[in-house]
């Protein structure tokens, strides 16, 4: 392309694309391989195994109709690639900045997402305002865990699940229990915070 001229980029096909892809076949860029060797696996609580965070699919074992909220969602990672790999599950998006929720709304605009809304608010202002509870809550580098979690686990169903990604070491918590996964990708392990509602 030649100086001056611009290009018009369809980001919509862009992003689906790019993750998309990355949802069934190993994508060493982005998080890490879809499949590991089974002696690693047995080290994992089913509850990772059962909803894939973080490693190739998140999504796999999300039924469709299932409510996503993501929390602290920021620049919507991971809800808005969840959403566009499983466009057949329900997304909310919690931001408490407005700037980003505004951000985020346009997002799910222009891309077209059905079934996916952003709430402006803080966590804790939202125990209580849901008509009901959701499926799973997931969390990328959303704030102080010990605080999250509690409030997360007040967000979810009797089956509900909240997946947060964690700091590199493992530190004490009061729900849930920390699950860490070999990230071949980055040569370095990742920790989630993974609680089951029971």
């Amino acid at each position: 392309m030649s100086a001056g001229s611009s290009e018009v980029i369809d980001i919509e096909k862009v992003v689906k694309s790019r993750y998309s892809g990355a949802a069934k076949a190993p994508e060493a860029s982005l998080c890490c391989p879809t499949s590991y060797d089974s002696k690693l696996l047995a080290a994992i609580p089913k509850e990772v195994l059962e909803r894939d965070y973080g490693c190739g699919n998140p999504t796999e074992h999300l039924r469709p109709g299932e409510t996503v909220l993501d929390l602290g969602s920021g620049a919507g990672v991971p809800g808005i690639a969840i959403k566009i790999v499983r466009p057949d599950v329900r997304l909310v998006l919690v931001e408490s900045r407005r700037r980003r929720a505004s951000f985020l709304s346009a997002v799910i605009r222009d891309l077209g997402l059905v079934d996916a809304r952003v709430l402006a608010g803080r966590a804790e202002d939202l125990v209580g305002e849901s008509a009901s509870p959701v499926d799973a809550v997931v969390m990328r580098c959303a704030g102080d865990l010990q605080a999250l979690v509690p409030v997360a686990a007040r967000l979810v169903s009797k089956a509900g699940i909240v997946v947060a990604s964690g700091p590199p070491d493992a530190r004490p918590t009061v729900l849930g229990e920390w699950v860490t996964v070999q990230d071949r990708a980055r040569g370095r392990p990742r920790r989630f915070l993974v609680y089951r509602q029971t």
